[in-house]
């Protein structure tokens, strides 16, 4: 392929991974985490991103790539520009991409298991953040606790997808419970947070919160009713409240 056809292939494929970069091209079926794409032409010139699936349907092959679901914080490569040219040993790259993700799953998995929670969080974060920050020294001024309740700090929100929650109504806000599950090691749900009903900053209650919110919407938008927390905030209570791990 000529180098001027190579770089419209390439912007339409970039095109495609803006626009539908979820699905394979070809046969529409969702692309899994941390598996390989492959961006190039159909035999009849197409410009085509798709998976592992379709890639014997390729007549030519001009990019690879690795699509992921979870954003480390700290891959080496950084995030992509569209500027930067591939590297002489692509099989290589993507290899090591794969296996980057693969350890941050495991130490997901890891710290999902210690943590109780039986789906993994969204995301993992190695990078320095304000509010990995101000937990960090929150729960160091309060080692008797495992739990936190708190506004959202700086653009928390936009970089851990807390957004996805939607537009608030009046009086509400979106806020984050904070499991520390050891020091260094925490994990982070968001809710939509009614104003005007006062939740108490006790270890019990925040815990109990915390579970029921891991737990998740039984359908659609719920509101937590005051008797799903009760018994779990007695149980707590009565067990000094530490996460089961």
């Amino acid at each position: 392929m000529k180098p001027s056809a190579k770089r419209r292939v390439e912007q339409a494929v970039r095109t495609i991974m803006q626009a539908d970069g979820d699905h394979c091209s070809l046969c529409r079926a969702p692309l899994q985490h941390n598996t390989r794409t492959f961006g190039g032409v159909t035999k009849d010139g197409t410009p085509r991103l798709v998976g592992e699936c379709c890639k014997v349907k390729m007549h030519e092959i001009i990019l690879m790539g690795v699509f992921v679901t979870r954003d480390a914080g700290d891959q080496p490569w950084g995030k992509p520009t569209g500027k930067s040219h591939p590297p002489a040993d692509v099989e290589g790259a993507v290899t090591a991409m794969q296996g980057f993700f693969s350890q941050r799953d495991e130490e997901i998995g890891a710290l999902s298991k210690r943590g109780g929670i039986k789906g993994a969080p969204a995301g993992i974060y190695r990078e320095e953040t304000f509010w990995k920050e101000d937990d960090a020294a929150w729960f160091e001024k309060h080692p008797q606790r495992s739990h936190r309740l708190r506004s959202l700090i700086g653009d928390e929100a936009e970089q851990c997808g807390f957004n996805a929650l939607g537009q608030m109504p009046p009086r509400h806000e979106i806020q984050v419970v904070v499991r520390q599950v050891q020091p260094g090691a925490r994990i982070r749900t968001p809710f939509g947070r009614n104003l005007a009903m006062p939740i108490p900053d006790e270890e019990a209650v925040i815990h109990a919160l915390f579970d029921v919110l891991q737990a998740g919407p039984q359908s659609g938008n719920r509101v937590i009713p005051a008797t799903t927390l009760l018994p779990l905030i007695a149980a707590y209570s009565g067990r000094g409240s530490r996460p089961a791990n």
